[in-house]
């Protein structure tokens, strides 16, 4: 099986939609980071306060969730962006057979296999691919699961294999529910490009655009910026409220502030040694009747 391919089989034409699908575009980009933080927010809140981070446990809650619900995301922001493109069918959330025989063929070879099997054989398990992209010119299917990819993931090479036994089955598949597909591929979107994934079977975030025609990138990025511009303005007065109650009453600031650097009566005196003396030392020295190596200090 071929590695991952660029979808568009036509021409270089643009197709980034029309002024009307991207005004959708953006108020879809909008609402996905409202519902993003919003829910964030709500689980956060829900939970018990962390025994060490006392207040702050709902802002760390928070942005935990924000990270694993904006990589939960990023494929359906890609859908909205491809769907723009008349040339493709898009699928989101696809529950690919993987048969048996597809099954032992993963396990048994190293390297990918030629054959494209039938999906009505016996099935030894289902897997759901976050995004299938099928170029109607070419009827060439493109099996998709996409990774936030901030950091290295060892879960890939376990998700290759079961795209790769998803691909084996999946122009039959995807057959028997009404799209036309002769041949299939599949990969790895890595979105920040971190995952450490298979190269020739992932696509890192400076290949975005080239690999699909339109600009995609360009929506991820502005999407980033959305979402974080939404947690910023969410984050900003709970953030406020915590320090707020993280602070000492104002009367025992107060009181603080007014002795630094005063001498009080009541001011118990230091003692302090001329040297470093260990607590072998001390003892020693306090056995002994030693004379005193310390000096008194205010």
């Amino acid at each position: 099986m071929p590695s991952i391919q660029k979808p568009a089989c036509s021409g270089d034409t643009n197709h980034s939609g029309t002024a009307s699908s991207r005004s959708a575009l953006e108020s879809f980009l909008e609402s996905e980071a409202t519902r993003i933080v919003s829910e964030a927010v709500r689980a956060a809140e829900a939970l018990p306060e962390d025994a060490v981070l006392g207040a702050f446990s709902t802002i760390g809650s928070i942005t935990r969730s924000i990270t694993t619900r904006a990589g939960q995301v990023i494929p359906a922001v890609i859908a909205e962006v491809l769907k723009m493109d008349e040339r493709l069918v898009v699928l989101r959330e696809v529950e690919m057979p993987i048969t048996r025989t597809a099954a032992d063929i993963v396990r048994q070879n190293a390297t990918d296999h030629p054959l494209l099997l039938s999906h009505e054989e016996a099935t030894d398990r289902r897997f759901i691919v976050d995004l299938v992209v099928i170029e109607k010119e070419c009827r060439h299917a493109m099996l998709y699961d996409a990774k936030r990819g901030a950091a290295a993931l060892s879960s890939c090479k376990g998700v290759l294999a079961l795209l790769r036994g998803s691909a084996l089955t999946g122009a039959s598949a995807l057959r028997g529910i009404g799209h036309d597909v002769a041949t299939v591929s599949y990969g790895i979107i890595d979105r920040y490009g971190r995952t450490g994934a298979d190269p020739t079977r992932t696509i890192g975030p400076d290949d975005l655009n080239a690999h699909f025609g339109v600009p995609v990138r360009a929506t991820l990025d502005a999407f980033d910026t959305i979402l974080g511009r939404t947690l910023a303005a969410q984050l900003g007065p709970l953030a406020a409220s915590i320090v707020a109650l993280s602070r000492p009453p104002a009367h025992e600031t107060k009181s603080e502030s007014a002795v630094v650097g005063q001498e009080s009566s009541d001011s118990p005196t230091v003692a302090l040694p001329a040297r470093l003396i260990g607590p072998a030392e001390r003892r020693s020295m306090a056995a002994g009747g030693a004379a005193s190596v310390f000096r008194r200090v205010r």
